[in-house]
């Protein structure tokens, strides 16, 4: 999909027009200052993103902004205007991006508290946007892993739906039980998580391991091919859908097996669910991945949902910083982002937004309320960590599903190329 530019005037009627796609480019704004934006996501990330810089040109006339929106093609973007000297001033990252792109950011330390003024930030919200003690990114809100789920299965197929307590074993003959339950062609209980990074991230630390360490990798051959037995079991029992039906799953909301009618649960983010139940009709709920049973480690932590950061070589820095600041502490700026970018790490833009979210959203608060107590520590992934995912763990994993490697020699090439990167 082509990247979109975003404009003053054109902002709310492009966003009103998103029901027939993006708007083609629209001239760009005037102004003594002028921001280029640069971020991915839903239709409905860009429709409030859009209406957000309104707000803020309004009350900035002084700085014009542009935004760029794009999908899955944004990473390749990214390089491209990396690789050209032309990044972006303000751009988006994620936990699993931030220290691979570190280098394209700026410190934002000398500009903090001004223009960057972020009154109630936490030192620990502060810290998922570091790197090497460095403040490379402000994280705007906070998600978890989750998962989503289908509500009227359970109750149609008379079974209860997974909880904080459900085990992984659990869970996997739940989704047997749903599969033949809900009696739905061509319709599974779960999608196929084998391949997606923060579900074997979670499965380890519930191990007292992780994906990774500061370094590398944080796990063996024996604890890859462990977890790929784990699914392939489930597509041989039919609790999750079969290697061709997730191949079409590109990771994001609009591809996933759930807005597909494919699966009846998505192992996800906390903040995924707003974007999921605006494409499904049926009620969807949330709740945490599985659990290691009694006595295992948490498997959850507190992220960054999303993270802005300047580019390194921005000509208005400040102009920037003062973005960011308002992004994250205006109230109606606020409102307009609900938790769809993340529940806000801002105290008082929490209570900003309580009043205004809708079901959906609320449960996305209230889970992550739930999970207080119940979390490991944040980690920031090191450099790499993005093209592990990339480059090795999705295309190993979609190879064992498909027949192609067994789960042993899936296990092998996963550490054996996963270690090669670091």
């Amino acid at each position: 999909m082509q990247a979109s530019c975003i404009t003053r005037r054109g902002l709310l009627s492009a966003s009103l027009a998103l029901g027939a796609g993006l708007p083609s480019a629209l001239a760009a704004p005037s102004g003594p200052v002028h921001l280029r934006a640069f971020w991915w996501g839903s239709q409905e990330r860009f429709q409030r993103t859009a209406a957000i810089f309104e707000i803020f040109q309004r009350k900035h006339p002084e700085i014009g902004i542009t935004g760029e929106f794009g999908t899955n093609d944004y990473w390749s973007k990214i390089a491209t205007q990396m690789v050209g000297g032309n990044l972006a001033d303000l751009f988006q990252l994620d936990a699993l991006s931030l220290s691979s792109y570190a280098r394209a950011a700026r410190p934002l330390d000398p500009l903090m508290p001004s223009p960057l003024d972020l009154p109630g930030l936490e030192p620990e919200m502060l810290k998922l946007g570091q790197v090497d003690g460095r403040t490379l990114g402000v994280a705007q809100g906070l998600n978890a892993y989750a998962l989503v789920y289908e509500s009227d299965a359970f109750a149609q197929a008379k079974l209860p739906p997974p909880g904080f307590g459900t085990s992984w074993k659990d869970f996997a003959d739940l989704c047997v039980e749903l599969t033949r339950a809900a009696g739905r062609p061509g319709v599974w209980a779960a999608n196929d998580a084998s391949g997606r990074n923060f579900a074997l991230d979670a499965w380890l630390r519930q191990r007292g391991k992780g994906l990774f360490t500061t370094t590398g990798l944080g796990f063996g051959a024996d604890d890859a091919r462990e977890w790929f037995d784990y699914w392939a079991d489930l597509r041989r029992r039919g609790g999750c859908v079969p290697a061709d039906v997730q191949a079409v799953d590109e990771g994001f909301v609009q591809t996933s097996t759930l807005v597909a009618r494919k699966s009846m649960m998505y192992l996800s983010y906390s903040n995924f669910l707003v974007p999921f139940q605006n494409l499904v009709k049926a009620p969807l709920a949330l709740t945490a991945l599985p659990s290691g049973g009694p006595g295992a480690q948490p498997g959850l932590c507190f992220r960054p949902a999303l993270i802005w950061s300047v580019y390194a070589r921005s000509k208005n820095p400040e102009a920037a910083a003062r973005f960011i600041s308002f992004f994250m502490t205006d109230p109606e700026a606020a409102r307009l982002s609900g938790v769809e970018r993340g529940v806000p790490v801002l105290p008082s833009m929490r209570a900003a937004v309580m009043p205004v979210l809708n079901e959906s959203e609320r449960m996305t608060v209230d889970y992550l309320n739930a999970l207080e107590g119940k979390t490991a520590p944040y980690m920031l992934w090191p450099a790499g960590s993005a093209e592990f995912d990339k480059r090795v763990l999705r295309p190993t994993a979609q190879a064992v599903a498909f027949g192609k490697l067994s789960t042993a020699d899936g296990a092998k090439r996963l550490v054996d190329e996963g270690r090669a990167l670091f």
